[in-house]
């Protein structure tokens, strides 16, 4: 799978604390190549889904039939599944 960032993904990660990005970066690794993560499709919208890393929460875009996902947002637990 490979990960790209929109801008507003890149953002998120480049103004996380030092440990939460460091955390944040070896989700995505492990999800390019196919490890096993808390993982989980949001009801709301297709081809959303969530990984859970700690309490953080990375809001991907997935297209699976390419092997593709695009970070949208990263989002603390609290912030991340409001409309």
């Amino acid at each position: 799978m490979r990960v790209t960032f929109s801008g507003r993904g890149k953002r998120d990660l480049m103004n996380l604390p030092g440990e939460g990005k460091k955390r944040i970066i070896k989700a995505l690794e492990r999800f390019e190549t196919g490890g096993v993560l808390d993982l989980q499709r949001l009801k709301t919208k297709k081809n959303v889904w969530r990984i859970r890393v700690g309490v953080w929460r990375i809001i991907l875009n997935v297209n699976w039939s390419e092997g593709q996902a695009k970070v949208l947002h990263i989002l603390d637990r609290k912030d991340a599944y409001r409309g």
